[in-house]
């Protein structure tokens, strides 16, 4: 087929030619070596990469120099005070004509188990800057085992703050001044996920609790399929939500402003690794790319996938949003070289560049002789994870009596938007109003229904009284195991046989808290298991307080207020509905 090239316009009016683009991730790792370098330029020029994604800023420790942030302990252990991995990169580089950008992963600030070495780092200086979870908990005191339960890369810091906002964009537009670099590539530029970053007040109290958990992934065909309690959770969500959305997009135009006032570097390129998937970006992440483009030159499309369908049609829902879209191909899987060139030519096809996770990948993992015979899938007409149709949909009707219309009710605003909001996490609205077999204004109709009952069922279950009734709660002993990376079965073998628990404590149905769920669902006096991410816990329930006394609201110690009040509202709201 014919190509089209694609010359898009960056803001400072240098042309970037999509098509042509091959760029290259480069992880911080593999760049610790001094002699690395040679190795990395050898494979890019192999590949025919003409840009590479340096990563330079990852938990909160630098890679290249810079003052705004200390200087990574394990670079200096392996390869001393002196050697500039970006510095040395870029030296390279430019002797092959290929271009470097500095990647920085911005919110994220701390990923390993043991805490940082340097008292510089955030982690000591900022533990205000991290961010909070439903429960009002903050990410700093989080264990390793808790954020890696919760599906975590690690700890972020919180995108409202302003300090923290100046703080991201001080460090690019210090790298930026000081190299001669393309652009500065952002990465983890979103929240960790629903449940963090929310403003802690009685309406968002509804998401402490076990139901929470509901709320942690959404799709425009889940909603339908939800029930009604769990529709009005979704519904205040977005409501809460919005601002989670507005916060990243400011972080973002904040570091466009400080790196293109750069008047020695004035083609500077600012970039975005992002989540194709908008049911993942703006839903989970806050992370709302297709509105940046006058903000960043182009986004990064994280398309990891071996579906070549999927793919495909995350490729046309990028293009479309934003022209000149990257996408990047993740070689994050054994044997994949068919499918990344497949995934290669589709892209080429398209007019569109493209970029590899990563450098390691193709240093150690892949077999680069195959990946550059440009072998392709016989069937690219793979099946389509997304074409499973549903046989009913809004089965939970709302109750007759919160359906209600009062002469001061018009929702055609509310309506519009919480459409808008849902769906804009499809890639393609009209596919999937087929799957659903249901057409755009019986969805909205439903929608219209689901609002008035909403606000009716708010209008019985809020204001929270003074006193209300306390949560069910247990004490349990338990002791953790950690996986043996060599032998899960060796882990699995050792949570059984333990007879002698090292911890007790007070558990609560709230939200990201596993071993809770559990323990909840446990018999008293009885050993049993909880199997997280992290390990096991095994553990025995030794008391049961069901509740539910009173308490006064003043009497709740904070840090469990949230849990108080969302089991409050939720079995407030059961009771309206007729659920009790």
């Amino acid at each position: 087929s014919a190509f089209i090239f694609i010359f898009l316009q960056s803001q400072d009016n240098t042309l970037i030619d999509n098509k042509t683009h091959q760029g290259l991730w480069v992880r911080a790792a593999s760049m610790v070596h001094p002699d690395s370098i040679d190795r990395i330029i050898e494979i890019a020029t192999e590949m025919g990469i003409t840009d590479i994604y340096a990563q330079v800023v990852i938990g909160g420790y630098a890679y290249c120099k810079t003052k705004t942030l200390p200087r990574s302990q394990y670079l200096s252990k392996i390869s001393g005070m002196k050697y500039d991995p970006l510095g040395a990169l870029i030296k390279a580089a430019k002797k092959k004509k290929i271009k470097v950008h500095a990647w920085v992963n911005t919110l994220l600030a701390w990923s390993l188990q043991q805490t940082p070495d340097s008292n510089r780092h955030v982690y000591f200086t900022h533990p205000e800057w991290f961010i909070k979870d439903a429960t009002n908990r903050s990410m700093r005191y989080y264990s390793y085992e808790k954020w890696v339960e919760c599906g975590l890369e690690g700890l972020y810091l919180d995108p409202s703050q302003e300090e923290v906002k100046n703080f991201i964009a001080s460090t690019c537009q210090e790298i930026a001044g000081k190299y001669a670099i393309a652009g500065v590539h952002l990465d983890f530029i979103r929240y960790p996920g629903t449940l963090w970053g929310l403003n802690i007040n009685d309406t968002t109290a509804l998401f402490a609790g076990f139901e929470g958990n509901d709320l942690t992934w959404m799709t425009f065909t889940r909603y339908p399929q939800m029930s009604f309690l769990q529709r009005w959770l979704v519904w205040h969500y977005w409501q809460e939500a919005k601002a989670k959305e507005t916060f990243i997009t400011q972080i973002v135009k904040e570091i466009q402003n400080s790196i293109k006032d750069d008047l020695q570097n004035p083609g500077l390129l600012l970039s975005a690794a992002i989540f194709p998937n908008p049911a993942l970006s703006h839903y989970r992440y806050g992370q709302c790319w297709e509105f940046w483009q006058k903000v960043i030159d182009y986004p990064l499309a994280m398309a990891y996938t071996t579906n070549t369908a999927f793919f495909a049609r995350l490729l046309d829902y990028c293009q479309s949003k934003f022209p000149g879209s990257i996408m990047g191909i993740g070689l994050i899987w054994p044997e994949m070289a068919i499918e990344g060139n497949t995934q290669y030519f589709i892209t080429r096809d398209a007019s569109a560049g493209t970029c590899i996770f990563d450098f390691t990948a193709l240093d150690t993992m892949l077999d680069r002789k195959r990946l550059l015979k440009r072998e392709l899938l016989i069937d690219q007409a793979l099946p389509d994870m997304n074409l499973r149709k549903f046989s009913n949909v809004f089965p939970d009707q709302p109750p007759a009596k919160l359906l209600i219309h009062t002469q001061s009710q018009n929702h055609n605003e509310e309506i519009n938007g919480f459409w808008e909001f849902l769906s804009s996490l499809s890639i393609d609205q009209n596919h999937d109003l087929n799957r659903m077999g249901v057409e755009y204004q019986i969805y909205r109709q439903n929608l219209s229904n689901d609002i008035t009952a909403f606000k009716n069922l708010d209008s019985q279950v809020f204001p929270i009284p003074c006193s209300i009734d306390a949560p069910p709660r247990r004490s349990a002993v338990y002791t953790f195991t950690d996986w043996n990376k060599d032998d899960t079965i060796q882990t699995i073998n050792t949570a059984l046989n333990i007879d002698e628990f090292k911890r007790e404590g007070w558990f609560y149905p709230e939200a990201l808290n596993e071993l809770s769920r559990s323990i909840f669902e446990a018999k008293i006096d009885t050993i049993d298991t909880c199997i997280t991410r992290a390990g096991i816990y095994t553990f025995k329930v030794s008391e049961i307080i069901p509740g539910p006394e009173k308490v006064s609201r003043n009497s709740i110690p904070a840090k469990l207020l949230p849990v108080y009040l969302s089991w409050h509202l939720i079995n407030k709201a059961k009771k309206v509905i007729g659920q009790y």
